[in-house]
């Protein structure tokens, strides 16, 4: 008996000694999987850990790898939450990663939806009906500039402080200046060319203007312009007044309507539009 007593003894101690040594190395390995250093103090993390080899990570499980790539933090993460058993932990990154998948689509539609037009296509530029310029500004080649704050440089009549558009009786305000400032040669050099009798000045087939440098007003009732071929007072012709133009930045287009194309006082066509 003593000896069968001790038989048995020995294989209880060895079994007892085998399961000791597979629970030392399942919290070893899941130990290390948290990222932490074994000891005595990590004994009670297998209550709240799992075996990667056990419990198969899905799609959503690994998102909220991502999201959260250290184990440490998810750790204390799950401890503070309440979080203990590993079906807890697996559920809660389940739902975690499908509502990370579901904001980010939800950026995705947003994106889509408001601000796809405005990467691609940017600001429309500001557009103004011709007949509704303000007096305080002036039409130059189909862009409508502001000339409030505008002073004419001292030439002629103009001392430097004066603006055209209040003062000299010359009904700028609101009215299209384009002939003052024509944009001659360049392509119609040589194609279109003055008459034999003409005042237009220039030189080597090149035309200083080709139409009387009047001012129009924007409502198209001022008439033909026929008047004034032979003066370039009005003109601009000199390189400074060009740049100066140039430096004005235009508020924004004039546009016709189709409308005012089929009125008969405006005498509009359309051409490659």
């Amino acid at each position: 008996m003593n000896l069968v007593s001790r038989y048995s003894s020995v294989v209880l101690f060895e079994r007892s000694a085998s399961l000791q040594l597979i629970r030392t190395k399942r919290q070893s390995a899941v130990v290390t999987a948290w990222g932490i250093s074994p000891g005595p103090t990590t004994v009670g993390l297998c209550i709240v850990t799992s075996s990667p080899s056990v419990y198969p990570r899905s799609y959503c499980d690994r998102a909220v790898s991502v999201v959260f790539p250290s184990m440490t933090f998810r750790f204390y993460l799950f401890f503070c939450l309440g979080i203990r058993s590993p079906e807890q932990q697996r559920a809660w990154r389940e739902k975690m990663g499908l509502i990370s998948l579901i904001l980010i689509l939800m950026a995705g539609v947003g994106f889509l939806t408001f601000g796809f037009t405005e990467t691609v296509c940017g600001t429309p530029p500001n557009r103004y009906h011709a007949g509704s310029i303000d007096t305080a500004s002036v039409i130059i080649h189909g862009y409508d500039y502001d000339f409030s704050h505008f002073n004419h440089p001292q030439v002629g009549n103009f001392n430097g402080h004066s603006n055209p558009l209040y003062e000299g009786g010359w009904n700028a305000a609101g009215s299209d200046i384009s002939f003052m400032f024509q944009n001659t040669n360049g392509p119609c050099q040589g194609i279109i060319t003055k008459a034999s009798n003409s005042s237009i000045t220039g030189n080597n087939g090149q035309l200083n203007w080709y139409f009387p440098c009047n001012i129009y007003n924007q409502y198209g009732t001022s008439g033909v312009n026929l008047t004034g071929y032979d003066s370039s007072i009005n003109c601009h012709l000199n390189s400074s007044a060009r740049s100066q133009l140039a430096k004005i930045s235009p508020m924004g287009q004039v546009y016709y309507s189709w409308d005012d194309v089929k009125s008969t006082s405006r005498n509009l066509a359309v051409y490659e539009s």
